[in-house]
């Protein structure tokens, strides 16, 4: 796997910008959507995807991890049969962010307060003319004008491109694993919390300097034609359950940066993430009240170094692998 995947680390971490994207409603590839997926999810599900699964207990309450891809394809389902029986056994679905709580109207201007300029800058005073160029040519056959192109940040813009980039090869948030279990969620008529905020999710890009916008930006666009075989290895990675794959992935992630901004960006959205997240589990388990919880993250805050299994762990809590 390239190291300092770009494509990587949004799709199998962020949410909220596969969710929002840049106002763009695309269908998936094959113009299906989630509710045609598991109608029956036990059945012929022997074989199903493993995903990153975790079982927790030592607490008053019990919970189960599940790694998420947040965008992805049918062929991810069926998922495992042990997966889909800790689903049915828990009162309460855990999410990143409980979107469902959110109007698209809510979640653009939390998006736009950070991701536009307010100072007078814009961004061809951040990055190079060729890359502005670029950019544009990319965007402008989804609507977006130099001056509207000019008014966003360089990290803003790169996550636009990334969406893009992953539903042009055929990878659709509608398959994300988030929606799916979300969709069964509401089906059953069962509580939906989130562990996050949108602003909370967003805030590292504060961290990126001038530069460092600009190198995620051109990487980004560098790597638009490699999303079909880069997210197509992750998600069989991800089939697989291969956690250690994982976890060297977010160890790459985390040391092969180019900036010292970059680094910082990537400590604050993997560990300090994780470590808030895990804060909210274990109130959950401890202070929550008496139920089952099934929590659903980046597949990325599951493995390696600091994450939340290790974590928890380290809290003394069991955490295992059920299947």
């Amino acid at each position: 796997m390239k190291k300092n995947c770009v494509l990587i680390i949004f799709m199998i971490v962020l949410l909220v910008v596969i969710t929002a994207g840049c106002g763009t409603e695309e269908e998936p590839a094959n113009g299906e959507v989630n509710d045609t997926v598991g109608e029956d999810p036990e059945e012929d599900s022997e074989d199903g995807s493993r995903g990153l699964f975790f079982e927790v207990t030592g607490g008053g309450n019990q919970a189960y991890l599940f790694g998420s891809v947040h965008t992805g394809t049918e062929e991810m389902y069926p998922l495992d049969k042990e997966v889909y029986q800790a689903f049915e056994r828990s009162g309460v679905l855990g999410l990143e962010i409980d979107m469902a709580s959110l109007t698209e109207l809510e979640i653009s201007q939390k998006m736009s307060q950070i991701g536009a300029f307010d100072d007078g800058r814009q961004m061809t005073d951040v990055v190079s003319e060729e890359i502005f160029k670029e950019t544009l040519e990319v965007l402008s056959g989804y609507g977006v004008d130099k001056e509207d192109l000019n008014r966003l940040k360089p990290w803003f813009v790169a996550m636009d491109i990334t969406s893009i980039a992953a539903m042009e090869a055929g990878f659709s948030p509608d398959f994300g694993v988030d929606d799916y279990f979300l969709e069964q969620a509401e089906e059953e008529g069962m509580e939906v919390i989130g562990l996050e905020s949108v602003s909370t999710q967003l805030e590292p890009y504060k961290l990126l300097s001038e530069e460092s916008q600009e190198i995620y930006l051109k990487n980004t666009l560098d790597e638009m034609d490699e999303a079909e075989e880069q997210l197509g290895e992750l998600i069989n990675l991800w089939k697989a359950g291969e956690k250690e794959a994982f976890a060297e992935i977010r160890q790459e992630l985390l040391e092969d940066t180019e900036t010292v901004s970059l680094r910082d960006y990537q400590e604050a959205f993997l560990d300090t993430r994780d470590e808030q997240m895990t804060a909210k589990i274990v109130e959950l388990l401890e202070e929550g009240e008496e139920d089952t919880y099934f929590i659903v993250v980046g597949a990325l805050h599951l493995a390696g170094k600091n994450s939340i299994v290790e974590q928890l762990y380290e809290k003394g809590y069991q955490v295992e692998r059920p299947n």
